[in-house]
């Protein structure tokens, strides 16, 4: 009997251990792919800050060239550059919209000056056909 029980007792730890080696072969593997996975965002994540300075220079320099004015929120950090990169585009889409406005303007000032040199023309050549003289046009 107690051979018996003996036996149980070894049977049942040998299987114990056995799902527990099963247990920790998985946790392993869970542990490499997880791995992998970190790797592979921490990759994705240092490509993304690349970008973000890439965008962060670029719209420095339009800014120099465009002479827009430096826009509050420099900072360092991501949140800081974020801001940043948000306040320099609405900064640019008003300088934009501005020097849009400004041609529309002096595109209307150029069509209303075409118009009045237009009639200014056929004034001048229609004297010029009852005048004796001729006229010349510069």
């Amino acid at each position: 009997m107690k051979r018996t029980v003996f036996m149980a007792i070894a049977v049942a730890a040998v299987m114990t251990s056995c799902g527990t080696r099963e247990k920790l072969e998985k946790a392993e593997e869970q542990n490499v792919q997880l791995n992998s996975e970190l790797q592979a965002t921490l990759a994705t994540q240092d490509s993304l800050f690349a970008l973000i300075n890439d965008i962060t220079a670029g719209m420095g320099q339009i800014k120099d060239l465009e002479h827009i004015i430096a826009t509050p929120g420099n900072g360092s950090d991501a949140r800081s550059q974020k801001d940043q990169l948000r306040n320099d585009m609405v900064a640019i889409q008003e300088a934009l919209q501005q020097r849009r406005d400004r041609l529309a303007q002096l595109e209307e000032k150029l069509r209303k000056s075409g118009v009045q040199n237009e009639r200014w023309r056929v004034r001048k050549q229609h004297s010029s056909m009852t005048s004796s003289t001729p006229v010349t046009m510069p």
